[in-house]
Parts: C-alpha cells; structure tokens; sequence
C-alpha cells in the first residue's frame, strides 16, 4: 500500500492506466468505484449509451423525455391517464381502427357494445342494445328527428307497430 496525502495530488499531463479498481469514498455502497466492467456511485450501477439500451436491460425511472420516437416492442401498462393531445391512431393485428386528428374521430371498423351499453347525449343513452336482440334508439330529453335538409327520403324497411307489436302502423 502506498499513501499520498496533500490537499491536492496534480498528475499533470501523466496518462494513469491500471487493471484493478478505483474507489472513492469509504466503500462502494458509500463512494464512487469504478473498474474495467463497471461504474458504481452509491452501490449503483451507473447507466450509460452502452450499457441501458440493451435487450437485457431493465430499468425504472421517474419521468422520463423522449426526443425522438419510443419504439416498444413489448407489452405496456399505463397505469394512470394517457395523454395524447396531437392526435391518435389505434388498431390491432397492424391495421389502423380508430383515430383522431383535427377536430374529427374515425371510427374505421365496427363499434361493438356490450348488453345494457350504448351511446349517450349529455348524459342520456340514445343507442342502447336492449337484450340480446333489441335495439331502442330515443331522443336526448327532446324529439327524435329522423332526416334532415340533407335527407332524400326516409324508408322504412320494416313494419312500424304499436308498442306491444300487435298492430302494424305503417
């Protein structure tokens, strides 16, 4: 063992080359401790270019930026609210079904709706799948209009009868 003590040690221009370790600090769970193979400040393993972004890798962070595009090829849980305010595409099995750009959402395949689930106005359903067969379609606590200054023609491609179904009105 060799001591160096001053206030200050200068190695100048020297280059310093060895193959053990570096500690600085009383331990490595206190310190700063560096060798070949890694760097640790504080018992932990200090995370750098060429060794966090790996396959092998896991990691936790509180926030986190991404400047260009996060690319996951596993499975994400989002466990509070995801925001997007930009715009949004989603879909499955690689093709788009849903998104939402500008001021419109396109649905771009068919809505399915649980029994007792439907569509809502300010609060009031006006689609709702009644059963499993039924469907009642109502107004938001106003007329429902059928048609409009775009409209042709409205046809019916069924009977229209009295609510019991007893008596065909039209």
């Amino acid at each position: 063992t060799v001591f160096i003590e001053g206030r200050q040690v200068n190695f100048g221009e020297a280059a310093l080359s060895l193959t053990g370790n570096i500690l600085l600090g009383e331990d490595k769970e206190n310190g700063l401790y560096l060798t070949p193979d890694s760097l640790l400040l504080h018992g932990w393993g200090v995370y750098h270019s060429g060794n966090s972004n790996l396959p092998s890798v896991d990691w936790t962070m509180r926030d986190g930026r991404v400047a260009g595009t996060l690319d996951v090829a596993g499975g994400t849980t989002l466990s509070s609210t995801l925001r997007a305010l930009q715009g949004v595409e989603l879909g499955a099995d690689g093709r788009q079904l849903f998104s939402i750009a500008g001021d419109s959402v396109s649905c771009l395949s068919d809505l399915a709706f649980s029994a007792g689930c439907g569509v809502r106005i300010s609060g009031v359903t006006v689609l709702k799948g009644v059963g499993t067969r039924d469907v009642r379609l109502e107004g938001a606590d106003g007329d429902l209009l059928v048609g409009g200054d775009r409209t042709n023609k409205v046809r019916l491609m069924s009977n229209l009868t009295d609510i019991d179904g007893e008596h065909v009105l039209l």
